[in-house]
């Protein structure tokens, strides 16, 4: 509904090295140039996308990690950034979804 294709779920914020496997054989059958890991945002999902960067890197693969404190606006009070009560990507809404997804940023 968001736009969001070939998603899959690691089912906790640890990648094993099975699933790194097959994410490098899907990535190379599709022909899919970068991975976004978009992991919960408190602290074991960001040590999971850590550790699942440094695994995927490993296997040649492109990938990044959704940055959730990345600025998304500019107000005169300052950078605006997705509020800290948003903790993992089904806190947002369809259209929110959309609106990261056109900035690049999903």
């Amino acid at each position: 509904e968001a736009g969001l294709r070939n998603v899959v779920g690691t089912l906790g914020s640890s990648l094993s090295e099975h699933q790194a496997d097959k994410l490098k054989s899907m990535a190379d059958d599709l022909a899919i140039d970068q991975i976004l890991l978009a992991y919960d945002r408190d602290d074991a999902g960001r040590l999971g996308a850590e550790k699942a960067v440094e695994l995927l890197e490993s296997k040649g693969l492109n990938v990044r990690s959704f940055d959730w404190e990345a600025p998304l606006g500019q107000t005169k009070e300052g950078p605006v950034s997705i509020p800290t009560q948003i903790n993992d990507l089904s806190d947002l809404s369809v259209e929110q979804i959309q609106w990261l997804r056109g900035r690049k940023l999903l």
